[in-house]
């Protein structure tokens, strides 16, 4: 998550220093020597070049760009409280475009998201949201993030249900960790049923082994327990069922739905086979089958 963040932070930085308006030949001079500092891993170096610039008279819109690339040279150090400081006084400047504005407020909120203080980050994020042109799925997805990790799930459910019709509407597939976030928000309100929906179309779309267990364990909860057979067992016709308490569940679930002979096939190669150890209980599942 921090590396993603980072990413993030810094893509948005090194774009801006190749396309800046408004800014000194000088000033842009030594923020291209501080990025080549950055990359070099140089932190404190870069932050001499960038903080000797601060001492010349630079116009607010220069101050901001500065006190940015000042709180990304603190992400990547590590310093996140230092690197908060520093973005919070580059959108304190006056009279900066719109554009720069929402920039460090996404930054501001994914700084504040990885520091874990989920409150100031809604807050921000929620600013940004509210400006023209900035009310983008990305930025609805990071603002129900900050809902999640408060614990209301039903805020996050709904700007999540929103963002993934609109993908929906443009033709394109829902992204997998939205609507992975989206099946937490419905488990998390204990609504079963809205998370099989999802599970469902995640398994279609992406189907991973962790997807088709919890569809399975859903199917389980609300009595489906053919559907769950079907899906378990299909992950071990794919070979890939693989563990131990993967395995000895299908063999119950082929018990409880009068399958004996084929639960103790299953259980009698396993243990050959030494995946499942033939200890008194597991001996005793193969003797009631």
């Amino acid at each position: 998550m921090i590396r993603l963040l980072l990413l993030l932070l810094s893509f948005s930085v090194v774009t801006s220093l190749h396309a800046v308006e408004g800014m000194n030949q000088r000033v842009f001079e030594a923020m291209d020597e501080a990025q080549t500092l950055l990359e070099a891993e140089d932190y404190e170096a870069a932050l001499g070049v960038l903080n000797t610039l601060r001492e010349r008279r630079l116009s607010s819109y220069e101050t901001a760009h500065v006190l940015r690339y000042v709180g990304i040279i603190h992400y990547e150090s590590g310093r996140l409280a230092a690197s908060l400081a520093a973005h919070e006084e580059a959108l304190a400047q006056p009279r900066l475009p719109d554009s720069m504005i929402a920039s460090l407020l996404g930054s501001v909120g994914r700084i504040a998201l990885a520091q874990e203080d989920y409150a100031y980050a809604q807050r921000r994020l929620t600013e940004l949201v509210a400006m023209k042109g900035h009310n983008t799925p990305a930025n609805r997805v990071l603002l129900a993030v900050t809902h999640l990790r408060q614990e209301d799930f039903a805020r996050a459910r709904d700007l999540l249900l929103e963002v993934i019709a609109e993908e929906r509407e443009k033709g394109a597939i829902p992204p997998e960790n939205w609507l992975s976030m989206l099946a937490s928000a419905y488990y998390s309100l204990d609504d079963l049923t809205g998370m099989r929906t999802v599970l469902a179309e995640l398994v279609q779309l992406y189907p991973r082994q962790r997807y088709v267990m919890n569809l399975a364990a859903i199917y389980g909860q609300l009595g489906e327990r053919q559907r769950q057979l079907a899906l378990v067992e299909s992950l071990r016709d794919d070979e890939r069922l693989d563990q131990r308490t993967h395995l000895k569940m299908l063999a119950n679930l082929l018990l409880a739905e009068g399958l004996p002979y084929k639960a103790a096939t299953l259980l009698q190669a396993e243990m050959d086979a030494g995946v499942i150890p033939p200890d008194a209980h597991n001996l005793e599942l193969l003797s009631q089958a």
